[in-house]
């Protein structure tokens, strides 16, 4: 599950530009700003992980494939998130066994979406000869570092009073 976002890291680039929505339209553009170019800025973002990872010609399309199978399938629109597909939105006279099978089927498209990008990762991945596969996981290592600074994360618990390996409130560890 980890290397999910390995993609975001190798290209240095942010999911809302994965995510883009072609179907969203475009806001006035402000006074010397042009719109970015998504599709550019994703080619580049696939040029840069062949790079990395030392991919032949041959492997673009697996490539290809796997990141298609990890961009998220529900992008950012104007006002927030727009529902997954298949979500019903909760009415005002709901009750608690309706919203509680409205968040189970929550729960299951999660689990299938989660489920159907480990196996496109798992596939990729045995694609790979050993040096690329180390190559991935040393991204990945990159990647959950950086992610886990971002976060507040200390020795792979989240910083809100928990502490954790080096926490600011865990003792110091004992001297051998």
């Amino acid at each position: 599950m980890r290397t999910l976002f390995l993609i975001a890291l190798a290209a240095g680039l942010a999911a809302p530009a994965l995510a883009a929505d072609p179907a969203t339209p475009a806001r006035a553009p402000h006074a010397g700003w042009a719109r970015p170019d998504f599709a550019k800025i994703r080619a580049q973002h696939v040029d840069d992980v062949a790079l990395l990872l030392g991919l032949r010609a041959d492997q673009r399309p697996a490539l290809e494939a796997f990141l298609s199978a990890i961009e998220p399938h529900h992008g950012f629109r104007e006002g927030g998130m727009r529902p997954p597909e298949g979500a019903t939105p909760p009415s005002a006279d709901e009750g608690t066994l309706a919203r509680l099978d409205r968040m189970s089927a929550h729960l299951d498209r999660r689990d299938a979406d989660a489920k159907q990008k480990i196996d496109a990762t798992r596939k990729f991945y045995t694609s790979l000869t050993p040096d690329q596969q180390h190559r991935f996981d040393a991204l990945d290592r990159l990647h959950h570092h950086a992610m886990g600074e971002r976060m507040g994360m200390r020795g792979g618990r989240q910083g809100h009073g928990h502490g954790g390996h080096g926490g600011k409130d865990m003792p110091p560890p004992p001297q051998n």
